[in-house]
């Protein structure tokens, strides 16, 4: 082959080797760019669960001193219908029990 013959096909082959260079650097760019905006949208759903960290702790918190109050109100409770209940069962034993009417068997 001649000099002139080689000319069109390194053009050719230059232009093809280009291409796939150009294609190959503009992914890499590309996947940068995505990697770099997924480390941005992980750091701030990581932001995003510290705060809810810190609420999920309040709510915890809260929920004991509500637990407490409960136990505290519920003990009341039991304290009050077990005096109920003796005020009953005494009620009860007084009704049952036989009254002695006066002039009879004297």
């Amino acid at each position: 082959m001649k000099k002139d013959e080689w000319l069109p096909l390194a053009g050719g082959g230059a232009a093809v080797i280009g291409v796939l260079f150009g294609g190959f650097y503009y992914q890499g760019t590309r996947t940068d760019g995505l990697a770099t905006e997924l480390n941005r949208r992980m750091d701030s759903l990581n932001v995003r669960m510290d705060g809810l960290d810190s609420r999920i702790d309040g709510l915890d918190s809260r929920l004991t001193r509500l637990e407490a109050r409960f136990d505290e109100r519920t003990s009341v409770i039991d304290h009050r219908l077990t005096r109920i209940e003796d005020r009953l069962d005494k009620l009860i034993a007084d009704a049952t029990t036989p009254i002695a009417v006066g002039g009879q068997g004297d």
